[in-house]
């Protein structure tokens, strides 16, 4: 139960953001952004996490389209992240083979060519 609560702690503050705070005050800038005007893989995805809390799914898709097709993927990794007992007695329905090194490898290169091509405008 120890381990689970540095999660439970940041859904809390993710909900308390959610429901006091407007999203653009909470929202931290994309460091890459702010020094090289180029946006990163994830630049987009709180905004996309804001507008997914409220129910806005097309906007959310506007803001990162590919955090927003990758959030099956880390919705089931979290899940294997807090019951690790469940992903070990069910390997196959948690889905182990999605969180291999070589699967692991392709994402990262997948999120390095996203973050060219949602730049190719500024080189062209």
């Amino acid at each position: 139960m120890k381990t689970r609560l540095p999660y439970i702690f940041i859904l809390g503050v993710l909900l308390a953001l959610w429901a006091f705070i407007p999203g653009n005050l909470w929202m931290l800038p994309c460091p890459l952004y702010q020094w090289t005007g180029w946006q990163c893989p994830f630049c987009g995805g709180q905004r996309m996490i804001q507008a997914l809390m409220h129910g806005e799914v097309a906007t959310a898709f506007k803001y990162n389209p590919l955090l927003m097709c990758a959030l099956p993927l880390i919705t089931l990794g979290i899940f294997r992240l807090l019951f690790p007992q469940m992903a070990e007695r069910y390997p196959r329905a948690t889905g182990k083979s999605l969180f291999t090194d070589k699967a692991l490898f392709l994402y990262l290169i997948v999120s390095f060519l996203w973050g060219i091509v949602r730049n190719i405008e500024k080189f062209v």
